[in-house]
């Protein structure tokens, strides 16, 4: 079978240009001309876009993000930010993982991280760009719901690595329960990133409320 971008070394060879130019059948001429045309286009933009695509790749994974929540979950992420990378399960001291905000569309209190001496919250080092924080950015109200703060991380490896994360700007007082299946989703994450397991465990204690 030939491929779109094959098309196009038959044009620089002259076979379609001749082909055209002997064909006494208006019609057909006229296709042969477009496929000309189209055979010309395809291959320079296939050409361009696997030059530029690794290029636009890295030039946008400039930075870290460290997501303790419901963004900890693959499909979540890859929905919000098809262009990431993962750099592996980290842990935040003096923090402890709390919920103080309610979400209509969580049905239930969101994940927010809290100063807590001695305490330390788990979650997912992540690289992203510009395109991935400015979806971030949405996703979370910036400015409103939350906002983003740089927060130094601890890797499995021991490494240390200074981040972005996301934190709730007005917080209630007090708790405000979970629902399941927003809990659901964070262990889903905890789980599909292999935090360690007395942490898992922790989440698992977590009440919810009785929303469906």
């Amino acid at each position: 079978m030939v491929g779109r971008g094959d098309l196009y070394p038959w044009v620089n060879n002259g076979i379609l240009r001749a082909t055209i130019q002997v064909s006494e059948n208006y019609k057909f001429r006229k296709l042969l001309q477009t496929l000309m045309i189209l055979s010309g286009f395809f291959y320079y933009t296939e050409t361009i876009n696997k030059l530029f695509k690794p290029l636009r790749r890295y030039e946008i994974m400039d930075r870290y993000y460290f997501a303790y929540g419901s963004n900890m979950t693959l499909w979540v992420m890859s929905e919000l930010c098809p262009e990431h990378g993962v750099v592996g399960a980290a842990m935040l001291s003096d923090h402890r993982l709390d919920f103080r905000r309610y979400s209509s569309g969580w049905r239930g209190g969101v994940s927010d991280i809290v100063y807590s001496e001695g305490d330390v919250v788990w979650g997912v080092l992540y690289r992203i760009g510009d395109v991935c924080h400015d979806a971030l950015d949405a996703k979370e109200s910036y400015g409103v719901g939350y906002t983003s703060t740089g927060v130094d991380v601890i890797l499995q490896d021991g490494s240390h690595v200074h981040t972005i994360t996301y934190t709730i700007i007005d917080k209630s007082p007090e708790t405000i329960l979970p629902s399941k299946y927003y809990l659901d989703t964070i262990l889903e994450g905890a789980k599909e990133m292999k935090l360690p397991a007395h942490y898992i465990k922790f989440l698992k204690t977590i009440p919810v409320n009785r929303s469906l």
